[in-house]
């Protein structure tokens, strides 16, 4: 999985769709390829953040945050998770947690962020040697298909 390590930048998210708009389009979208039978959780993740709808994510906003933060969530609910996307979304959390960002979304979604946030934190506290071995496991196959 290519993701980029950003800064946040100060875009926001549409506020039309809001933080459970883009949460849920993610989760449902994933959803569609697996039950497809054509993709694992990882796989799903990988097509639909690869579709060019979602180009706004290459721009380091908000967007990419709740998106890649969604991403994380629905592999954590599966039971696979991608060792680049948890190292990528950590430092999109140490970032979003500075306070700097708040403003930029309704007081609805940004409680809604801030609880998945507290949710995904503490699978990577709890799970924090399990990502490190799949991050191991994960390099070597690398090294073997290059």
């Amino acid at each position: 999985m290519k993701l980029i390590e950003n800064k946040l930048q100060r875009i926001p998210i549409d506020p039309e769709i809001g933080y459970y708009g883009y949460r849920d389009g993610f989760w449902e979208d994933c959803d569609f390829y697996m039950h497809k039978g054509h993709a694992s959780p990882i796989r799903s993740i990988e097509i639909v953040l690869d579709d060019s709808e979602r180009s706004t994510i290459q721009e380091s906003g908000m967007e990419k945050f709740v998106i890649l933060l969604a991403a994380l969530y629905y592999g954590i609910n599966h039971n696979e998770i991608d060792p680049d996307l948890v190292h990528e979304v950590a430092w999109d959390i140490a970032d979003f947690e500075t306070g700097e960002y708040d403003d930029l979304f309704t007081e609805k979604d940004l409680a809604a962020l801030k609880k998945d946030v507290e949710f995904v934190k503490s699978y990577i506290r709890t799970n924090y040697e399990l990502i490190c071995k799949e991050a191991m496991k994960h390099r070597e196959e690398k090294q073997k298909n290059h």
